[in-house]
């Protein structure tokens, strides 16, 4: 293991932006953009606690898919596992920003629960393949 420390603290990261993703999508439904950008954030962020437990390095990226191809390279079983997220980096960038090159379709209330529940059910089978306290 390379950095019980920072793993340690990319999987906080990863735990926080889905509990925020869960309080939210309860608060108020115009959160649906916010909403689905903490679901990214967790996956993107227990991805990364994931390498940096098995010392893979990786440049600072956002993509969903590539994170998860490394991820997929260690342990195998997480293509199935992550492939419901491979849409999630949109949340990051289209919906985050007006500007942004390609727009979407709204969110939807259903769509955004669905990635509440990916995001949770990702981060708890990335933080059970890591034996930390």
């Amino acid at each position: 293991m390379a950095n019980p420390k920072m793993t340690l603290a990319w999987f906080t990261k990863a735990a926080k932006a889905v509990r925020v993703a869960k309080v939210l999508i309860d608060v108020d439904q115009t959160f649906l953009e916010e909403v689905a950008f903490h679901c990214q954030q967790c996956v993107e962020m227990g991805i990364k606690g994931f390498l940096v437990f098995h010392d893979i390095k990786f440049k600072k990226i956002h993509v969903i898919e590539t994170l998860s191809a490394l991820a997929s390279i260690l342990d195998p079983s997480l293509i199935k596992i992550l492939e419901p997220a491979k849409d999630f980096t949109d949340y990051a960038t289209s919906y985050r920003y007006p500007d942004a090159k390609i727009q979407k379709e709204d969110l939807t209330e259903e769509q955004v629960r669905e990635a509440v529940k990916i995001a949770d059910v990702i981060y708890q089978e990335l933080r059970a393949r890591i034996p930390l306290t």
